[in-house]
């Protein structure tokens, strides 16, 4: 299934789930990022998707933020 995600006021995607995965471990999403699956009737945060409760870290933790090179 595809996976859509809102960064400001733009929808990215489609991206597979193991790149929404990716997205959240690199910080360019967070826990707070509202995403949408094909299907699916709104918007939910991503902490919410307890499909992937198991990769967060701790539940509500954000990744830590790259750092600039």
């Amino acid at each position: 299934m595809k996976w859509y995600y809102a960064a400001g006021d733009k929808v990215n995607g489609p991206v597979e789930r193991t790149e929404l995965e990716s997205l959240f471990r690199t910080g360019i999403i967070t826990t707070s990022t509202m995403v949408i699956q094909e299907g699916m009737y709104a918007w939910v945060p991503f902490v919410d998707l307890k499909k992937t409760t198991q990769f967060l870290p701790v539940i509500g933790a954000e990744p830590p933020k790259p750092q600039p090179e």
